[in-house]
C-alpha cells in the first residue's frame, strides 16, 4: 500500500463508551487495547474505539478491527512511505543530500522540514512527518517562509533545518 492509500488523519483515541448490552466488563476477560477502521495487515487509523462485551468476549464495533491487526496505523511519516511489514518503510534521502531527524525518519536539509503533531489525547504518542518546504523558502528557509501553524511553534537550529510542532485538540 502506498502513503496515498492512507488515511488522511492521525490516530486519535476515543474515550471509553459503556456499551455492554448484555453484562459488565467482568464477564469478558482479557481486553483488546482498541478498534479501529482498516483491513487486517493493511493501513488503519482515524480513530481508537472501546471494544464491547457481547455474550462473554469482546467484540470490535460494526466496521472496525482490533488495532493487533493492522499492518500500520495512522498517516505515514513522509510522501513516499510505503505500509510493509507491520511499519512504515521509507525511502533513504540520496547519498550526498544532508539531513536531519523528525521521529524515526530522516528529513532532507533545505528541501523539507519537520512537522510534528502533538495529539490532544493524555498518553498519545505525537506524529512527524517530513513536509516539502513551500516555494518561497528557497535558497535560504527560516520560520517566516513556512505557512499559518494554527498557534503552531516554528524553530530553526543552527544549521538551518527547520521543526513545526502543532497541538491538535
Amino acid at each position: 500500500m502506498s502513503a496515498t492509500d492512507a488515511p488522511q488523519r492521525d490516530v486519535v483515541n476515543v474515550p471509553d463508551v459503556a456499551n455492554m448490552p448484555d453484562g459488565s466488563v467482568l464477564d469478558c476477560p482479557g481486553r483488546p487495547s482498541g478498534c479501529v477502521s482498516g483491513t487486517p495487515g493493511g493501513i488503519c487509523g482515524d480513530a481508537i474505539l472501546a471494544p464491547m462485551c457481547v455474550a462473554g468476549s469482546w467484540t470490535c464495533p460494526r466496521g472496525t478491527i482490533p488495532i493487533t491487526e493492522c499492518g500500520c496505523v495512522g498517516r505515514p511519516p513522509g510522501p513516499d512511505c510505503t505500509c510493509v511489514a507491520r511499519m512504515w518503510m521509507c525511502p533513504m534521502p540520496d547519498a550526498g543530500a544532508r539531513t536531519f531527524a523528525c521521529g524515526t525518519t530522516a528529513c532532507s536539509s533545505g528541501a523539507q522540514y519537520c512537522l510534528v503533531t502533538l495529539p490532544g489525547v493524555p498518553g498519545a504518542m505525537p506524529s512527524y512527518s517530513c513536509q516539502t518546504l513551500p516555494r518561497g523558502c528557497a535558497p535560504t528557509p527560516s520560520c517566516r517562509c513556512i505557512p499559518d501553524t494554527g498557534g503552531g511553534r516554528c524553530m530553526q537550529s543552527s544549521a538551518g533545518d527547520i521543526t513545526v510542532t502543532i497541538a491538535t485538540p
